[in-house]
């Protein structure tokens, strides 16, 4: 692709990720070492779990971000309106695919494979100095959304937390109305009898385990301490 036909999408990147240090024709040409693909409705960019062996550059089109969840099961985690980049993290540092990037609709885009995208940051000309600007511009970006949602995530579990102690509160209440004993929890003592067998290899089952079955061998220092303490009484 040409210049002119890159600059618009060049300019519309540098406003996404906040780039005021470069031109869009300095960006413009390191696009152009991009390969110009096409992908039909529902097909992949990459595979989650793939090795990454290049970044796109999203020119036209939508693409869907899936990823598997703990039971194995895809997830849409985003849709993303051209323009816009995907894939670049894996380059950065040779980590596999972390998502499925899927066309919505019919996409078109640059596929800049690992060997262009080390020549380009390298490259000590306006065009290169563009690309490294956007690249750390977008993962900055990328970092600032993660730690927005882990923010999200705590505050959804201390409102969670607050909504079970809650919960706890008006158990107890009714329990004092019906003079109902509450449900009996684990103990503190007995989850530390359970850490400590596990963290010796010991299999302890703590059910069953009544107070008069653990036995305390009493050494001559005890004994004496509590002779006292009997004689003050």
């Amino acid at each position: 692709m040409d210049i002119e036909t890159l600059r618009p999408v060049a300019k519309k990147l540098l406003r996404t990720y906040q780039v005021r240090s470069s031109r869009s024709a300095d960006l413009a040409k390191a696009l152009m070492y991009g390969t110009v693909q096409n992908w039909e409705d529902g097909k992949e960019l990459c595979i989650e779990g793939d090795p990454s062996s290049d970044m796109f550059v999203v020119l036209e089109g939508l693409v869907r971000i899936m990823r598997k969840d703990v039971n194995g099961v895809p997830r849409e985690l985003a849709v993303l309106p051209s323009p816009t980049m995907v894939g670049q993290m894996g380059l950065v540092d040779g980590s596999a695919r972390s998502a499925t990037v899927l066309a919505q609709g019919k996409v078109k885009g640059l596929s800049i494979t690992q060997k262009t995208f080390n020549a380009i940051l390298t490259e000590a000309s306006a065009a290169g100095s563009a690309f490294r600007h956007l690249l750390l511009a977008s993962m900055t970006s990328q970092l600032s959304s993660a730690n927005e949602k882990i923010r999200g995530l705590i505050s959804d579990m201390e409102e969670d937390l607050e909504n079970e102690r809650e919960k706890e509160m008006a158990a107890w209440r009714d329990n004092l109305k019906n003079d109902t004993p509450p449900p009996q929890k684990e103990t503190s003592s007995e989850r530390l009898l359970e850490i400590a067998g596990v963290l010796d290899g010991w299999k302890i089952d703590t059910e069953g385990i009544d107070d008069a079955d653990i036995k305390f061998v009493e050494d001559d220092d005890m004994r004496r301490t509590r002779e006292a303490r009997q004689k003050r009484r």
